[in-house]
């Protein structure tokens, strides 16, 4: 039953790796990515949880005797398999819009940044022949 009690463990590292994905995705739908590295590191840490299951798992396994693989067991995994490929589905989803929202603010950036670049060069230009043409005594006092 420990194989049992393994998978229904990460499946709930797996509603908790989802709970975590759609509050960040709600922040990002308000244009807030103040949390993104925060986020990213919330969801690493679950991911190597995932191989340390994904071992014990194995472990257990492999030491399940004959007796032990019951059809009954067996029902009870496939269920737990199931709810995990739902919650996977759901993440997956989730992290689809998240990249989209992700690339859709990257893009609004760097017009942003190019908007800002031209009219610094903009600026650049008009105090460049402004100085020229009322000279070098203004500079100095502006």
């Amino acid at each position: 039953m420990d194989v049992l009690k393994l998978l229904r463990t990460k499946n709930r590292c797996l509603e908790r790796f989802l709970d975590i994905s759609a509050r960040f995705e709600a922040e990002v739908e308000t244009g807030d990515f103040s949390r993104l590295e925060r986020f990213h590191q919330e969801r690493e840490a679950i991911l190597k949880g995932f191989a340390l299951y994904d071992r014990k798992l194995s472990e257990c396994v492999s030491q399940l005797t004959s007796e032990d693989r019951t059809p009954e067991l067996a029902a009870k995994i496939e269920e737990a398999l199931r709810r995990k490929q739902d919650l996977v589905h759901r993440i997956l989803s989730i992290d689809e819009k998240l990249s989209q929202k992700i690339v859709e603010e990257r893009s609004r950036l760097q017009k942003e940044m190019a908007q800002n670049q031209k009219s610094v060069s903009m600026i650049k230009k008009f105090k460049s022949g402004w100085i020229n043409e009322s000279g070098d005594e203004l500079d100095e006092k502006v």
